[in-house]
């Protein structure tokens, strides 16, 4: 039995009740579509869903008296996962606590169909990204939200979406053209754990990844191939979904986490993109975790609680109005090697 609660002065009883119900899942927060798309076979209606939560009567604003957001962004290879994946489900409780409107979202997903194509390829995940952020902004006034201090944070897959949407203000061909909300999705900063933020690299080194790259394009291409010994549309393509391609019209400061063992998500993919934004003169900051795999297993568990906590002083520095390396001080243009507690 699956029993599905959210917030209400019954909670103490409600929780009991899931203490006692075999499958129950607190819900925390609140459930709305900010999209609504058609399936390309069926037709049918799809609704994407953002969990969000407020924070608490008392917590800490930024100066102008509203709080900052921040959104979830769960991995999965671009084609599996829903944003209750990564822990984003009672990490939107955290985050709320410590003075953050907190959401967490679906995107569509590239998973195939019967002939072995994505049913929704790229750019429709960031697409959707951008879309739940401007239906964030529109509700402003009602969550107490400073739309212009919106971090998204993301997991693996989901830390690419997040350094896409950092790295492509006011592009307008990444806009989905169902979302219905007014308003800019440019955001303030990105927080990325253990994301493909350099195609090239990650596809010269993980296999794997590169055939979830060809499954979120829906190009056809060998991944025994190096990058540069693919065909020039192919790599156009791929560079498309590309963070360092992208890079030269944000601002934005940004966070990378990354352990140096992940065995999927190569690490070295990470400081491209970070020595590619300290070249241009942008606020970032490297983080590399001495074990933690993909944030999967014990390890990871330890890696994902230490990174998140690291994850939260950074964007305390930035609501404090932090230049975005104070994390990293005494040097902004090199990674800093962490020990993961045990």
């Amino acid at each position: 039995m699956s029993l599905i609660v959210r917030q209400s002065p019954g909670i103490l009883l409600l929780t009991c009740i899931c203490l006692l119900t075999s499958g129950c899942k607190y819900v925390w927060g609140d459930t709305h579509t900010y999209l609504t798309v058609s399936h390309p076979s069926s037709g049918q209606d799809v609704h994407l869903k953002i969990q969000v939560m407020t924070p608490p009567e008392g917590a800490p604003t930024l100066e102008n008296g509203r709080f900052p957001g921040l959104i979830f962004v769960h991995g999965g290879g671009w084609g599996s996962g829903s944003r209750f994946d990564n822990g984003f489900d009672t990490e939107i409780k955290t985050a709320s606590e410590r003075g953050y409107v907190a959401a967490t979202i679906d995107y569509r997903l590239a998973s195939k169909d019967a002939s072995g194509n994505p049913v929704f390829p790229w750019p429709a995940q960031i697409q959707d990204l951008k879309c739940a952020v401007r239906w964030l902004k529109s509700r402003s006034a009602a969550f107490n939200l400073d739309p212009d201090s919106i971090t998204v944070m993301g997991v693996s897959a989901g830390g690419h979406l997040a350094a896409m949407a950092a790295e492509t203000p006011g592009r307008l061909d990444l806009e989905a053209p169902e979302c219905p909300h007014d308003g800019s999705s440019d955001v303030a900063h990105a927080v990325v754990f253990s994301g493909v933020v350099d195609v090239e690299t990650t596809w010269n080194l993980s296999g794997m990844v590169a055939s979830q790259l060809l499954g979120l394009t829906g190009i056809k291409a060998s991944t025994q191939r190096t990058f540069g010994e693919l065909a020039v549309p192919v790599q156009d393509a791929l560079l498309a979904a590309d963070p360092v391609s992208a890079i030269g019209q944000s601002v934005s400061p940004v966070l990378l986490v990354h352990p140096r063992n992940d065995f999927l998500v190569p690490v070295g993919n990470a400081r491209v993109y970070f020595q590619t934004l300290v070249e241009q003169g942008r606020p970032a900051c490297l983080l590399t975790l001495d074990r933690g795999g993909h944030f999967t297993g014990p390890d990871g568990t330890d890696a994902s609680r230490f990174a998140r906590q690291q994850m939260y002083v950074w964007l305390d520095q930035q609501r404090n109005g932090s230049n975005g390396n104070a994390l990293c001080e005494p040097s902004t243009n090199v990674e800093f090697a962490l020990t993961v507690p045990y």
